[in-house]
């Protein structure tokens, strides 16, 4: 058995563009949503109504190297409605959004 490489005539070679890689990342900003409402960005408790305007001030649109990322981890009891919001204001705040799932 003969095993050979072919090249293919109809490639054309091109030079692609070097540049560097942006290696530093941004640590996520952690967003705890309790059962009874009580709402935390990191340690800080904040009002839920003010979530949009607090994230807004910790996200650097400017910097379009790294998208800041948001994880929203949020009591199973607390309502879709409530959910859904905390997910738009973090993305409206320039965010990307993950949810915190507990695998439990």
């Amino acid at each position: 058995m003969i095993i050979s490489t072919l090249a293919n005539p109809n490639v054309i070679k091109v030079t692609n563009p070097k540049y560097k890689t942006q290696t530093s990342t941004k640590q996520s900003i952690i967003v705890s949503i309790k059962k009874d409402g009580r709402t935390y960005i990191g340690q800080q408790q904040i009002v839920f109504d003010s979530l949009y305007a607090e994230l807004s001030k910790r996200i650097d649109i400017k910097d379009t190297t790294i998208k800041q990322s948001v994880v929203i981890n949020a009591d199973t009891s607390i309502s879709y409605n409530n959910l859904i919001k905390a997910l738009g204001d973090a993305k409206r705040a320039g965010a990307a959004v993950n949810l915190g799932v507990d695998a439990h």
